[in-house]
């Protein structure tokens, strides 16, 4: 019996994985080469999981859950961040990251820095559903509860500018 794959690695029980043919690898060796595979062919990859999945429900959710209480928070919050992107605006964090280098990493309109804590908010128009820009949640929020739309800010400013002259005029 081997005592070492052609690698190197050990051929101890905890590192080998006996095949339907009745021969015997190393793990990290077939680990690293699905790996391969996988990077060299990711649509059938893609596919493959998808059937795997559909095919085994409850250890895929149980894969899933044992992942998830593994994985660091940040990373569980970044991997929801591209979901969300992708779903709600199907964006990329690649398209995410330009627009945000194109705006000098600050909100669109009151110029706040970008914090890594607090991501700007992509803002789109609710009826086209086109992206005007990146914002912080005060602005986008602002936004959105002045009617997200012009006439609704248009009447904001008058607003504002008139009470700022009568304060002026009462002082």
């Amino acid at each position: 019996m081997k005592t070492h794959c052609i690698h190197g690695h050990e051929m101890a029980d905890e590192n080998t994985y006996a095949r339907p043919d009745g021969y015997t690898d190393c793990r990290i060796c077939t680990r690293a080469r699905r790996l391969r595979w996988r990077h060299a062919h990711p649509e059938r990859a893609a596919e493959s999981r998808r059937r795997w999945s559909k095919a085994n429900p409850e250890r895929n959710r149980e894969q899933r859950r044992r992942w998830r209480r593994k994985a660091a928070p940040e990373v569980l919050r970044a991997q929801e961040r591209r979901k969300h992107l992708r779903r709600a605006y199907g964006l990329t964090q690649n398209d995410y990251n330009e627009m945000l280098e194109s705006q000098n990493y600050v909100c669109a309109i009151c110029k706040a820095p970008y914090d890594d804590q607090r991501a700007l908010c992509v803002d789109h128009d609710h009826d086209t559903g086109a992206i005007r820009g990146l914002l912080c949640n005060n602005c986008n929020q602002g936004i959105g509860l002045l009617g997200d739309n012009c006439e609704g800010m248009s009447q904001a400013l008058r607003y504002l500018e008139r009470c700022r002259s009568e304060i002026k005029n009462n002082v």
